[in-house]
């Protein structure tokens, strides 16, 4: 849909829970993404518009490395320490930890 609204670059925040090293409030550039919900939920499955490229794409190169440098100047030059940038592979599928069975 951004591409058909003519934009070359989509950027997307989002707010979410973390394991490892990240406390609340650290900024966490996203490197990788890995999918842990099978083959019902790949996003060649379903209804296609030839408009946005081929049905089987790859998810190679989704994430911008120079996107990501620009990012990462404009956390340096804000000069406020507590202001962490870590990096983080972002997982889609469970476990999601929202309730306390999970």
């Amino acid at each position: 849909m951004a591409k058909g609204l003519g934009a070359r670059q989509f950027l997307v925040t989002n707010a979410a829970g973390a394991l490892g090293d990240v406390n609340k409030g650290d900024l966490v550039a996203v490197v990788a993404e890995k999918s842990v919900l099978g083959a019902s939920a790949n996003p060649s499955i379903g209804l296609h518009d030839n408009r946005f490229g081929g049905p089987f794409t790859g998810r190679g190169g989704i994430i911008s490395t120079k996107l990501f440098r620009l990012f990462y100047q404009a956390v340096e030059t804000t000069h406020v320490p507590e202001l962490a940038l870590r990096t983080g592979t972002y997982q889609t599928g469970g476990p999601n930890y929202e309730s306390a069975a999970k």
